[in-house]
């Protein structure tokens, strides 16, 4: 393979080498991200069979639409981004297509379907986080919590609570794909890695955003 490929994304952030430019570019791909992220919740909400995981999945929405009123999360506070520029911020192409597969997902499934998107975005995150963590932290700051927020035991608990609501869905899906299954849950396991394996050959993720000069972001 000709030519010299760059770390992804996470181990720049990890060593301290990431650009400022390319950091900021990340974070308001997550703040638009984090908008339809709120609303697949929602949707798992209205599509909940008890009281009980209703009120999980609302809670959900909430906290991450917390910023929905246009006030930024506080990282991209104290880098300055100012809010007239979160506004204006468009999605990148891997950011629209991973945000339409969720939303997508949330309206024509169920909510096991919900969960099966959701996990591989919660559960990676955890991981890279935590596998930064234990090869030691950057002198940056901004870096330094970024690492920090994604293994936290309070994100483990986000995702292990997504994962024990796929457990306990499990029991109800279909273990063949007979004529009764249905229809978006036979696609959707085919769907996740053919999107994946797409976004991967343009650069990227399902998380991930591209940055203008091209390079991939969490991969």
């Amino acid at each position: 393979m000709g030519g010299d490929v760059p770390p992804p994304l996470r181990e720049r952030i990890g060593d301290g080498t990431l650009s400022r430019d390319r950091f900021e570019f990340y974070l308001k791909q997550d703040y638009v991200y984090l908008i339809d992220f709120s609303r697949v919740f929602a949707l798992a909400s209205a599509k909940s069979r008890t009281l009980t995981e209703m009120g999980t999945f609302r809670c959900l929405a909430a906290r991450h639409a917390e910023h929905g009123d246009g006030t930024p999360p506080e990282n991209v506070r104290r880098l300055r981004i100012a809010e007239e520029e979160l506004a204006m911020t468009r999605k990148s192409p891997i950011t629209s297509a991973y945000t339409d597969l969720l939303v997508r997902t949330a309206y024509e499934g169920g909510v096991s379907d919900i969960l099966a998107v959701l996990l591989p975005c919660a559960c990676g995150y955890v991981e890279i986080g935590k596998r930064l963590k234990s090869e030691g932290l950057p002198e940056d700051r901004f870096y330094r919590e970024w690492i920090d927020t994604y293994s936290s035991p309070e994100f483990q608990e986000f995702a292990d609570g997504l994962v024990g609501r796929m457990n306990e869905h499990a029991p109800t899906l279909p273990r063949t794909a007979g004529p009764l299954a249905s229809p978006v849950r036979i696609e959707r396991p085919l769907r996740i890695p053919v999107l994946r394996h797409e976004l991967e050959k343009g650069g990227g993720t399902m998380t991930d955003g591209i940055h203008p000069d091209g390079g991939g972001f969490i991969s």
